[in-house]
């Protein structure tokens, strides 16, 4: 395996494992959208524990390992281009969470069901469409990218390097 494919490898596994988690989200929506406060807090508390430090690795090293790639691919026509359209929709991904989830984050984790404050619910909607938003811009990047394999980018000849 060439190195530019093993760099697409990485590229693909990272952002495919931050996908997995970004989805798990929305999918949850309607059914989290019909918890109380107290339940609903509860399960923020306990389901999502582990999300934080996987996607600290994960998507940051997307990021870069998908922008390194579009730099690595410059010179290759239109190939650099599926790689630096993934990292620009991650990028926006994680000024949607830094600018939204982020801060709901903060505030629901000083929560408990005793101080749940009346307005809960307002938070909630931001927590729970920030991450629809971040999720679907990760869709899109891995819908870009994986097309670009599909295409042939990752079988031509010029991608042996």
């Amino acid at each position: 395996m060439s190195d530019l494919r093993a760099h697409r490898l990485l590229a693909l596994a990272l952002l495919i494992v931050t996908f997995v988690m970004v989805a798990s989200h929305p999918l949850e929506l309607w059914g989290k959208l019909r918890l109380n406060g107290p339940t609903w807090l509860a399960v923020h508390h306990n389901l999502y524990v582990a999300f934080g430090p996987v996607a600290a690795v994960t998507e940051p090293g997307a990021l870069v390992a998908l922008g390194t790639l579009a730099w690595r691919e410059r010179r290759r026509g239109w190939r650099w281009a599926p790689s630096a359209l993934a990292a620009a929709a991650v990028a926006l991904g994680l000024a949607v969470w830094a600018s939204f989830t982020h801060p709901a984050n903060q505030a629901l984790n000083t929560w408990t069901a005793a101080t749940l404050p009346a307005d809960w619910t307002s938070v909630r909607n931001q927590w729970e469409i920030s991450h629809a938003v971040h999720a679907a811009l990760v869709a899109f990047a891995l819908t870009v990218l994986l097309s670009a394999v599909v295409r042939g980018g990752d079988t031509s000849r010029k991608d042996i390097a």
